[in-house]
């Protein structure tokens, strides 16, 4: 079974087509447009971060999103797309937060799957009532706030699949 929300793409600097796909999505509730996507990586070393940021940095220019979050075990990183030339040098790191503030004590070694799941469920309070899932940390309390808050509330948040495998089925909406 191919992921639910996978995507094949070109680009002008490179024609031949790409498939890319989020860990976590984020649509609005009304229609099929993406608010937010997020990649989700287990290892928070520079070559997983790094690469990360491409991935996510691909699927918004695929699916027009504003609005990407790479989650690792240590750091959360918000990205967004200036739509200035639609390529990814528009995407632009626009803040980090320690990610124990939103997904509580990460210290010991944790799965993807897991790390994913817990996103998913902060992003789902943030859909449903955003008070309650915002972190005490004032700096990330205001960069949620203004960025991942307007492209989250009231929508429908997807797990991809793909990251426990071909047997579970689409994570609940939000």
């Amino acid at each position: 079974m191919a992921p639910k929300h996978a995507f094949a793409y070109s680009s002008l600097m490179s024609p031949k087509p790409v498939v890319v796909r989020p860990d976590i999505i984020v649509m609005d509730r009304e229609t099929p447009r993406f608010m937010l996507v997020a990649e989700v990586k287990s290892i928070a070393g520079e070559q997983a971060v790094t690469a990360g940021w491409e991935q996510l940095k691909q699927y918004m220019l695929a699916t027009n999103c504003t609005v990407g979050l790479l989650i690792t075990p240590i750091r959360t990183w918000v990205l967004r797309d200036t739509f200035e030339d639609y390529t990814n040098q528009s995407i632009q790191v626009a803040g980090d937060f320690s990610s124990a503030a939103v997904l509580g004590d990460l210290r010991k070694p944790i799965q993807e799957d897991t790390l994913a799941l817990q996103a998913q469920s902060w992003l789902e309070r943030l859909s449903a009532n955003y008070p309650s899932a915002l972190p005490t940390d004032p700096a990330a309390r205001k960069l949620i706030q203004q960025i991942v808050v307007p492209a989250v509330v009231e929508g429908r948040v997807f797990l991809e699949p793909s990251i426990h495998g071909d047997s579970l089925a689409m994570a609940s909406e939000g």
